[in-house]
């Protein structure tokens, strides 16, 4: 017959502990926490980088977060410029539709030149100010958010404070 290998279960419960709480830091306090910061953060340099004629569309901008379930949270960085006699929503039609952006929009062989004062703005690292100002922020950042989930998830592995992190994010 076969050898037998013996176990021993010594320390298995206090580690099982350990894991169980070490879960619940995590799920108590980093979502809330990064999606705040990350929210913020894309909030921020959404209106920096957003079609400006009146400066109506910049002040739309905002974000909310949400946590669904333990283990689910969102965030949704939106904008919104409704002309309320017609329901036109002007923000997403920037969005969508004006340069950078390669749709077109309804009617039109191009996508929406910039305006003069958008055409004026200083350059971003996200490409400027024009359409897709949500998108093209989320997206050039996008490893600098990662970064700081990672850095979140330590610091709570450990019972650290994890909102005291992300304030690099704001030097950009």
């Amino acid at each position: 017959m076969g050898d037998f290998v013996i176990v021993s279960e010594d320390g298995l419960d206090s580690m099982m502990l350990r894991l169980k709480q070490l879960s619940n830091n995590i799920s108590r306090s980093v979502p809330a926490a990064f999606l705040s910061k990350v929210a913020a953060h894309a909030t921020a340099r959404a209106k920096v980088n957003a079609p400006i004629l009146t400066g109506h569309l910049r002040l739309r901008i905002g974000a909310t977060h949400t946590r669904e379930a333990r283990t689910q949270a969102s965030a949704v960085i939106w904008s919104k410029a409704v002309d309320q006699a017609t329901g036109f929503d002007y923000a997403t039609f920037l969005h969508e539709f004006q340069i950078p952006s390669r749709k077109s929009p309804p009617g039109r062989a191009t996508p929406l030149g910039l305006g003069p004062l958008t055409a004026a703005q200083p350059p971003t690292p996200e490409g400027g100010a024009g359409g897709k100002y949500i998108q093209r922020v989320v997206n050039f950042h996008m490893n600098s958010y990662r970064n700081l989930l990672i850095a979140m998830l330590r610091k709570a592995a450990v019972g650290g404070d994890v909102k005291v992190l992300g304030g690099s994010l704001n030097s950009n």
